[in-house]
């Protein structure tokens, strides 16, 4: 069910998740959704940047012209939430395209810390707060940043605002979003900038969620068998390979630590097995044409970088998982 603002909020939730753009949250936590509703649970998904594009807003890339068209955006998240079997909430914040910002801007190395995002920050920060104090929640799902998304570190931020609320009641977890995590460079370069030792077999926690990780090799396959990225010709694929090798071991070897934001004794990271679920959530992944470009991936292939993202974080063969971090 949508709820049409915060104000029809009218029972609990035991969990919210919160998503940047309308795919994420289906992309990145369907599966553990899809478990805490066959377990009775209830969940409500709020997605932060979904206001309606400006009609004079204009985009050069091809690939981001689909982003424009919000009827059939938010007709297909529609679509997913009902596969989920969760309600769900828009808020009217527009996202980075649409905040007369250039495309090319989406993405940064740090976090751009200016006065419109700080402003941008508090106002989601206040009603977020809200939400969860409506809903009486506990638990609260965050975007981690993987990729350096500028909105999906604005929400990071808020979730950073949310945890030093000290009336908080509820739990604050982030979770790893697809398909950024995915690439070991993206993952590894967050990690290393918002957790303290976090990367490597030389993780404090010793969890398997770092016992391996996804060969380069085997990552090239998986981006050239999605046509949508124009990546599939065999020509393409050396040059694909020198340059993914060569991102991730310049992360490896010349990124350093710049600042930790949680004491290794407050982050505990927690793998969700959704292995029972996995075609419900490729079925929720799939309602998303638009955003896979209608020819892109079809199910096998989505159903393969699950695969693949389950073998970064330590799951057996032929299993599924999702990975979280909880903030104590």
């Amino acid at each position: 069910m949508q709820l049409k603002d915060t104000h029809a909020i009218r029972h609990r939730y035991d969990y919210v998740y919160i998503s940047p753009h309308f795919d994420d949250v289906a992309a990145s936590c369907g599966g553990r959704i899809l478990n805490q509703k066959q377990a009775g649970k209830s969940v409500l998904v709020v997605t932060v940047f979904s206001a309606r594009a400006n009609r004079a807003t204009r985009v050069n890339n091809r690939a981001l012209q689909a982003m424009l068209d919000y009827d059939r955006r938010r007709l297909e998240d529609m679509k997913a939430m009902q596969l989920l079997g969760v309600d769900f909430l828009w808020l009217d914040f527009p996202e980075v395209l649409f905040r007369r910002q250039p495309s090319w801007r989406r993405y940064g190395i740090t976090y751009p810390d200016t006065d419109a995002n700080k402003r941008l920050c508090h106002q989601i920060t206040i009603q977020l707060a809200a939400i969860c104090k409506q809903t009486q929640c506990v638990e609260m799902m965050l975007p981690l940043g993987i990729g350096q998304h500028v909105d999906h570190q604005i929400l990071f931020q808020t979730g950073l605002s949310c945890h030093q609320n000290s009336l908080r009641q509820h739990a604050i977890l982030f979770y790893e979003e697809m398909p950024y995590a995915l690439f070991p460079f993206l993952r590894n370069y967050r990690l290393k900038k918002i957790f303290p030792g976090a990367i490597g077999l030389r993780h404090p926690h010793q969890i398997k969620a770092f016992s391996s990780q996804l060969p380069t090799k085997k990552l090239v396959y998986l981006l050239t068998d999605m046509p949508s990225l124009g990546l599939h010709h065999v020509i393409s694929r050396p040059w694909i390979f020198l340059l993914l090798k060569v991102l991730d071991l310049g992360v490896r070897y010349l990124v350093r630590h710049s600042k930790t934001y949680f004491i290794e004794s407050q982050i505990k990271p927690h793998i969700e097995d959704i292995s029972s679920v996995i075609d419900l959530k490729v079925a929720a992944i799939s309602a998303y044409g638009s955003q896979l470009h209608d020819a892109g991936p079809k199910s096998q292939t989505i159903k393969k970088w699950l695969a693949a993202y389950a073998n970064c974080i330590g799951m057996a063969p032929a299993s599924y998982g999702e990975l979280y971090w909880r903030v104590r």
